[in-house]
C-alpha cells in the first residue's frame, strides 16, 4: 500500500498526463435486462474505459473493454443511465495509462484480475486473502462461504463473500473482496494484509441467491449489505455500490441493496426518498419474507414453560418453550422455539433445534395470535408441523 501512495505522489509531482481521447458514442440503446449498451466505432491496439455521471459530483468508471476494429459495443454492469450520463475513452494498449492511479498499468490489471483492478486503487492481495476484482461468477464463488452469523442471522445459510472499502470518499478508494473461507470478520482480514485502517467507510456482504429472478428476469441475483445489515444515506450507499459494480463486471444489472429488519425504519423515515429513481434497487428484509407466515425448520413437539426472551442475555431453561424477536448469540437446549425473525435451515437456532429435537417455527407476529399471547408465563404444549403449527 505505500508503494502505491508514493507512486501517485510521484505522479502528481511531475504532472503526469494519460494518453487518452474521447471517442464517440454512435448509438445507444438498453437491452433487454436494463443495461446501457453502447456503440462505438473500435480499434484492435486500443482499450475503451466508460465512465458514468452517477452524480453531479461523482464521476466514475464502470467497464473498461478491449478493442477490436469496427463497431463494438460496450455495456454498463449495472442500470441503464441516460446516453447524456456517459463518456467514453479510448487509451493504447502498447502504452496504457494508468486510470485508477495505483501504480499499475491499466492492461497489466485487466490481464490479471481477480489479483489485480484496472478500476480499483487497492494494491493486489493473495487469493487466500482475497482479491481486489471479480471478473466471474467462479471467482465469486471461489472466495465464498455458508456460515452462521449470530450478529446478521439473514446471513445464517446464506452463500457470500465479504467486503471492505477504504477511502470510499476519496480519489483512490480501496476495494477487496475478502476470501470468506480464510476470515469469518473484517478486523482480522485487515489484520491479515496489514492494512492501515483509518475509519472503514464501508464493510459488508455479498449473498448470491442462485434461484431468485431479479425483476429484469436474470436468474440469480447478487445482494449486497453493510455489516448488521444497517441503512446509510444515499451517497454513502452509491458509492458503495458503484465501487462494487465495477469491479464485478460479470454483473446483468442484477445486485440489489439489502437493509436488515431492524434498521428498516431509519432507511425508510431518513434515506427511502432518495432512492427514488436511482439505479439502486433497494430490498429490505420485511418485503423479502412478507407473503410468508410461517416456516418450521424443525418439525417435532415438546412441553414445557413457554417464555418470552425479551433480554438476549438471558439463559433459558432446557424445560421452556421460546419466543424470540431476534436470534440470540447463542442457545443451550431448549423444550421448544418459536422466533418472529426468519431463520434459514442451517442457522445456529435450528442447529440446535434438530441436535435435540425440539420444535422450532419462524411465525410472523406471534404477539397478535391470541392462541400464542395468551398463553405466555404458561406451561404448553408446542408443535411445529408442515403446513401449520399447534400451541396450547
Amino acid at each position: 500500500m505505500i508503494k502505491s501512495v508514493i507512486l501517485s505522489f510521484i505522479c502528481l509531482i511531475l504532472a503526469c498526463t494519460f494518453s487518452f481521447a474521447q471517442v464517440t458514442i454512435d448509438n445507444y440503446s438498453v437491452n433487454g435486462i436494463g443495461q446501457a449498451q453502447l456503440s462505438i466505432q473500435g480499434q484492435a491496439g486500443k482499450y475503451y474505459i466508460l465512465n458514468a455521471q452517477h452524480a453531479p459530483n461523482y464521476n466514475w468508471a464502470t467497464a473498461m473493454t478491449m478493442g477490436v476494429n469496427g463497431t463494438m459495443v460496450i455495456t454498463d454492469p449495472a442500470g441503464a443511465y441516460p446516453l447524456a450520463n456517459y463518456t467514453i475513452t479510448e487509451h493504447d494498449v502498447a502504452n496504457p495509462d494508468d486510470w485508477d492511479g495505483d501504480g499499475i498499468d491499466d492492461v497489466t490489471e485487466f490481464n490479471n484480475m481477480p489479483t489485480d483492478a484496472p478500476l480499483n486503487f487497492a494494491d493486489p492481495i493473495p487469493f487466500i486473502d482475497g482479491t481486489t476484482s471479480i471478473p466471474d461468477a467462479e471467482t465469486f464463488l471461489d472466495l465464498a462461504t455458508i456460515n452462521n452469523v449470530g450478529w446478521a442471522p439473514f446471513l445464517d445459510g446464506q452463500l457470500y463473500v465479504k467486503f471492505g472499502i477504504l477511502d470510499r470518499d476519496t480519489d483512490f478508494p480501496k476495494v477487496y473482496f475478502i476470501n470468506s473461507n480464510t476470515y469469518t470478520i473484517h478486523g482480522s482480514f485487515w489484520n491479515g494484509i496489514g492494512a492501515v485502517v483509518n475509519g472503514d467507510d464501508s464493510s459488508g456482504e455479498i449473498v448470491f441467491n442462485a434461484n431468485d429472478i431479479s425483476p429484469n428476469g436474470v436468474i440469480g441475483t447478487y445482494s449486497f449489505n453493510f455489516s448488521f445489515g444497517d441503512a446509510y444515506d444515499f451517497e454513502a450507499t452509491q458509492r458503495t455500490y458503484e465501487l462494487l459494480a465495477a469491479n464485478m463486471p460479470f454483473l446483468q444489472n442484477n445486485m440489489n441493496h439489502f437493509i436488515g429488519q431492524n434498521d428498516e425504519a431509519n432507511h425508510l423515515n431518513n434515506y427511502a426518498a432518495d432512492f427514488v429513481d436511482s439505479r439502486i434497487e433497494i430490498a429490505l428484509e420485511s418485503d423479502v419474507f412478507a407473503e410468508i407466515n410461517y416456516i418450521p425448520f424443525h418439525e417435532a413437539e415438546g412441553y414445557g414453560f413457554f417464555k418470552h426472551m425479551t433480554d438476549l442475555e438471558e439463559t433459558p431453561g432446557s424445560r421452556d418453550i421460546v419466543l424470540y424477536d431476534a436470534l440470540p448469540n447463542s442457545l443451550p437446549r431448549v423444550g421448544g422455539i418459536i422466533t418472529s425473525v426468519i431463520q434459514t435451515p442451517l442457522s445456529h437456532v435450528n442447529l440446535r433445534a434438530i441436535q435435540d429435537n425440539v420444535p422450532n417455527a419462524y411465525i410472523a407476529d406471534p404477539l397478535s395470535i391470541d392462541s400464542i399471547a395468551n398463553l405466555l408465563g404458561s406451561y404448553v404444549y408446542y408443535r411445529a408441523d408442515n403446513e401449520t403449527f399447534e400451541i396450547r
